[in-house]
């Protein structure tokens, strides 16, 4: 098991005879291939060189397990990667302080008020205009 605190690098080992390196997240139950011999890294967030995978900035969702599979599928090594448990603890000290909440723009706020003005100005002309016209039917 290997511990790394958000923002590092990590390092993987990739074996002489590895063919492909898959990540399972903590997350997920599926396995997505992050490296193969003859595609190389599925990800920008990666790089390999000198015989090892690079996760150039680490992530929470990074976090999970790494299998290295040779040529016919079999299973070469199992590495379970964690986030260091002082960035986790600060994590989750900070759960809600790194929220974005939706806010609705204040030219939406604009819109709704001139619409409501201008809904109330057609109902006073409407009812002025009905008033008006009893008062003349009636005389």
């Amino acid at each position: 098991e290997i511990s790394v605190k958000i923002g590092e690098a990590l390092k993987l080992d990739i074996l002489s005879n590895a063919e492909e390196v898959e990540h399972q997240d903590i997350t997920s139950k599926e396995w997505m291939k992050v490296w193969s011999r003859n595609k190389g890294v599925q990800s920008d967030r990666m790089n390999e060189t000198g015989g090892n995978l690079t996760i150039i900035a680490f992530t929470s969702n990074d976090a999970g397990k790494y299998i290295v599979l040779d040529s016919a599928g079999e299973l070469l090594i199992t590495v379970t990667v964690t986030v260091s448990s002082t960035e986790l603890k600060g994590k989750l000290d900070n759960t809600h302080e790194n929220q974005t909440h939706e806010q609705i723009p204040v030219w939406v706020w604009i819109l709704i008020g001139v619409f409501l003005v201008a809904l109330i100005a057609l109902v006073v002309i409407k009812k002025r205009k009905c008033l008006t016209m009893n008062g003349n039917n009636e005389q």
